[in-house]
């Protein structure tokens, strides 16, 4: 017991100085305020150029089917009648909202990649930003790969049902298991590919083991986020949905900054901690 101890307060003493000059606090919720308004302007991009497909109507009817099987009929109500309005002032004026949302929604997006770029600056103790062109170019390519990956997760928001139902239907419960279990996969990889390039490429100096680092990072988000979302009640689904979806979400990304600045700090702290000759 006191051989952990003392690793701990050693792990602690190693990582407190680059925790203190990252602030993930601070860098979590400077990541949440510009990736949530990246979120809003993407959606309503989204939205837009959906309605250019036949297959809208058949989504809006799924949507609007749950909607009424989730929701008081007062509620139901009020929330079909916004979402026809908006998709018929969306139809009149595609063009224009598309070419305000989308750079608004890349501008912001790319501050909060931004903002965990100059956490692990900050984490050298050096206001010096060598490689600029490198780091700008990889805040690019990041923000461009986080938005496709909001988009694909909207489209399987809107459609998910309708999918995972023909699935079924083709192949049975089996293979809407497998589907979904693939759809997982690809988004553990997806985030990875991310972070890996954020660590490797979008700091000064490279994060020591970034392969590692990215994984476990990886794997600390989807553990998380499913724990997180686990605890809002089930019967509070229906209020929640209407009334704090924004918070829950800003919530979210809060967390989503702070693990992604702080942890590969600890991370990278902890193997130093086990490098040393004591604890081999």
């Amino acid at each position: 017991m006191r051989s952990i101890i003392e690793f701990g307060q050693e792990w602690y003493g190693d990582a407190a100085g680059p925790l203190r000059r990252a602030d993930p606090l601070l860098m979590g919720a400077a990541f949440a305020f510009n990736a949530l308004f990246a979120l809003v302007p993407l959606a309503i991009a989204f939205v837009s150029l959906l309605t250019l497909f036949e297959v809208t109507q058949r989504i809006l009817d799924d949507l609007q089917q749950l909607i009424n099987e989730a929701l008081p009929p007062d509620v139901a109500l009020f929330l079909s009648s916004i979402i026809n309005d908006s998709i018929g002032a969306l139809e009149e004026n595609r063009i224009i909202i598309m070419f305000i949302t989308v750079p608004i929604a890349l501008w912001s997006g790319s501050r909060a990649v931004y903002t965990v770029q100059k956490a692990l600056r900050l984490v050298e103790n050096s206001h010096h930003e060598s490689g600029y062109l490198r780091m700008r170019l990889t805040g690019i390519l990041v923000t461009f790969g986080a938005g496709v990956a909001v988009v694909v997760a909207y489209l399987v928001g809107v459609v998910g049902r309708i999918f995972f139902q023909a699935i079924a239907e083709e192949f049975g419960a089996q293979g809407q298991v497998i589907a979904q279990l693939m759809m997982g996969a690809v988004a553990a990889l997806w985030v990875f590919a991310l972070l890996f390039a954020i660590y490797k490429w979008g700091a000064p100096s490279p994060v020591p083991r970034t392969a590692v680092t990215s994984a476990l990072v990886t794997g600390i988000l989807i553990v998380g986020t499913r724990v997180a979302f686990g605890l809002v009640p089930s019967e509070a689904a229906a209020s929640v949905a209407v009334f704090g979806a924004i918070g829950i979400i800003l919530i979210w990304l809060y967390g989503v900054g702070m693990v992604v600045v702080g942890a590969p700090i600890a991370i990278g702290s902890l193997l130093r901690v086990l490098q040393r000759e004591q604890h081999r």
